[in-house]
């Protein structure tokens, strides 16, 4: 202790026998040294975390919080961000991003718990929460859909076909900000999730964004439309072929009777562009081909009709 009286002693001594300058100079030296250790010392705590995961949805959230505190991981969370120390970022990344799902559930679902004793509707009923979930998966995907939410009405099976409802589904999307979907990315994620669903057709696929903009709101009129319009010029370019090689077959049969400058022949024909070709093809219940029959219907006629030729006159 007395040493240490002697050293402060003599300290003090020194300071007092120094300049003004000296002092001033002194003094400001001290506090350069302690603002760099301040400094130092608020940066390195600043900077000893880093962002693990963000954007987490709370599910998630909470997954990966407890996965931490089992682990006993030093972690800080600020709203739906996860920091943890820098070091340990990239292991911890490897370790849990299988774990994501984003807020949906997908085939995992089936995996879960015992099929037995299950019955068909409960079965069924999984398994739509998992193709749902599945399907949001992969739209939350793209690059400009922060979050989607997809909703499944199930087709209705029927012994007879009257009674049968085909399925319908809805699809909310919420946009990144700055971003915005084209007609032709809605049309994907229609045909997406009539793709993956049995017997759901794509007019029966609603989307909607956020700001409850119908999306969806007629693509499908439009690109049945568009079909209708090419078909019909399809069929009046074939209508057109067809009467010129009638035309010229049988001028070129007429002027070896009357000479070519004595006939002129125009043909105006008549095609049924609706007749159909159906193969039936019945088993037995032991699967062996009983018989086989092909159905050819014209629906211009209003029956079946056996139809050899699109030439109706």
């Amino acid at each position: 202790m007395g040493k240490l009286s002697e050293v402060f002693t003599k300290i003090k001594d020194k300071v007092k026998s120094m300049s003004v300058g000296q002092k001033i100079a002194l003094v400001l030296i001290f506090s350069i040294i302690l603002g760099f250790i301040i400094f130092y010392t608020s940066y390195s705590k600043a900077n000893k975390y880093g962002v693990l995961f963000s954007n987490l949805s709370s599910e998630d959230g909470n997954m990966v919080k407890q996965a931490l505190e089992d682990q006993s991981i030093e972690m800080k969370i600020e709203g739906n961000t996860i920091y943890v120390p820098k070091e340990q970022v990239d292991a911890l990344r490897l370790e849990l991003a299988g774990s994501l799902t984003g807020g949906s559930s997908g085939y995992e679902l089936m995996d879960e718990g015992s099929s037995f004793g299950m019955t068909n509707e409960q079965f069924n009923l999984k398994k739509l929460r998992a193709t749902q979930g599945e399907l949001e998966r992969t739209i939350k995907s793209f690059s400009q859909i922060k979050n989607a939410r997809v909703h499944i009405t199930p087709a209705q099976e029927s012994v007879f076909v009257k009674e049968a409802t085909p399925a319908k589904a809805a699809v909310y999307l919420q946009l990144k900000p700055g971003t915005q979907l084209t007609d032709e990315n809605v049309k994907s994620i229609m045909a997406l999730v009539s793709g993956s669903v049995g017997n759901l057709p794509k007019e029966n696929i609603e989307v909607i964004d956020d700001k409850l903009n119908l999306l969806s709101k007629g693509l499908i009129d439009d690109e049945n439309t568009s079909h209708l319009v090419g078909s019909l010029d399809k069929q009046q370019e074939t209508k057109r072929a067809f009467d010129k090689n009638l035309e010229d077959a049988a001028m070129e049969m007429l002027s070896l009777a009357f000479g070519k400058n004595n006939v002129n022949v125009t043909v105006n024909s008549k095609l049924d562009f609706d007749a159909k070709e159906k193969t039936v093809i019945s088993y037995d219940p032991n699967k062996v081909e009983v018989s086989t029959q092909i159905i050819r219907e014209n629906s211009s006629s209003g029956g079946n009709i056996p139809s050899q030729s699109p030439l109706d006159g």
